[in-house]
């Protein structure tokens, strides 16, 4: 008896998902831009520009603590590409998540 009940109940949960799942075909809600989702893209480019900064300032350090003197960069060298990096890394996430949004049918 309670099986059959488990069954019913689990048939009707599949015939709601679907319907559900009809609904945002027919809405076209999975298309629609979500405030959310685009703060989240902006601070995860900021996010990626930060990371490419902080990696080159790791490696510049790193190179020039393990050569000691052989390989020196000075300090104001380092920050300079760093941020060149930062930079460009940023531009290159920017332009895909421009790529992402500009792709979509409105």
């Amino acid at each position: 008896m309670s099986d059959e009940i488990y069954h019913d109940d689990k048939k009707d949960f599949v015939e709601s998902l679907k319907k559900s799942a009809n609904k945002v075909k027919e809405e076209k809600y999975d298309e629609k831009l979500d405030v959310k989702d685009v703060a989240v893209d902006i601070l995860s480019v900021l996010f990626k520009a930060l990371v490419g900064f902080g990696w080159m300032m790791l490696m510049l350090l790193i190179i020039s603590f393990v050569s000691l003197s052989y390989i020196h960069f000075e300090i104001k060298t380092m920050f300079i590409v760093s941020i060149l990096t930062g930079v460009v890394v940023g531009i290159f996430a920017s332009l895909k998540t421009w790529r992402k949004y500009i792709g979509r049918k409105k």
